[in-house]
């Protein structure tokens, strides 16, 4: 599980949306290492 402010809800102008872009990237490579990446849930 990943964890972050809201998107526009963020006192660190961009922390979220790279953490978003982060959570795209890991479920990526999580299905290229054969495990379900709906198991990286953003919250």
């Amino acid at each position: 599980m990943m964890s972050g402010c809201h998107i526009g809800d963020c006192p660190y102008m961009s922390a979220n949306l790279m953490t978003e872009a982060r959570n795209f990237a890991l479920k990526d490579y999580l299905a290229a290492l054969g495990i379900d990446p709906e198991r990286l849930q953003l919250s």
